[in-house]
């Protein structure tokens, strides 16, 4: 199949899947993923669903090379860089990134890269920032191996035409979460804004 034609097939699947309201945002995370590996290849990644309010996950994923001990290490050690980053992004309305890019070219620049990514063989990053009505609803990053090429400018177009779609999919998700009711209540789910 045409790569032009795979990657607008998988487009209209991952917008079809943000627009039916149907799945949880971890779920609907990992399906974007499953579509984004046809065209996107990658060795590892991690994702997220994020509190709107604050930025903070509320639900983390990952498939990575390194392993439990690592993934413990780099949630300890750069869990802060990761969310002002992508906090960053959100704030200026920048939904992909590569790390190639924020870099100048210079991964040793880059923390991340430095004492998680190199050792673990991995180089090239590609990070999304998937937001909603000017709030932050998840993130992800997508990884490739030392000696792989970086991301190509129609790859980092791809997650950027499907990251508000994600957004809203991803907010959809969220506000629909199910709360427990309690005996005798009712089954309809309220907010409480408070000021």
């Amino acid at each position: 199949m045409d790569d032009a034609v795979l990657e607008e097939r998988t487009f209209s699947e991952v917008k079809r899947l943000c627009c039916t309201g149907r799945l949880a945002g971890p779920a609907l995370l990992g399906e974007v993923i499953e579509r984004l590996r046809r065209v996107v290849p990658f060795e590892a990644y991690c994702a997220s669903t994020k509190d709107p309010a604050t930025g903070f996950i509320t639900h983390g994923m990952a498939e990575e090379t390194g392993g439990e001990n690592d993934t413990i290490w780099s949630l300890e050690h750069l869990y802060f860089e990761h969310h002002q980053s992508t906090r960053r992004m959100a704030n200026t309305h920048q939904s992909v990134a590569l790390l190639s890019e924020t870099t100048g070219g210079d991964l040793e620049r880059s923390t991340r890269y430095v004492e998680y990514l190199r050792p673990l063989g991995l180089a090239h990053e590609m990070r999304g920032a998937f937001t909603s009505g000017g709030y932050l609803w998840g993130s992800m990053d997508l990884t490739r191996e030392s000696g792989s090429p970086d991301f190509k400018p129609k790859e980092a177009s791809l997650l950027r035409r499907v990251a508000p779609h994600l957004g809203n999919g991803l907010k959809m998700a969220a506000l629909r979460m199910q709360t427990p009711v309690e005996d005798g209540g009712t089954d309809i789910p309220r907010v409480l804004t408070l000021n």
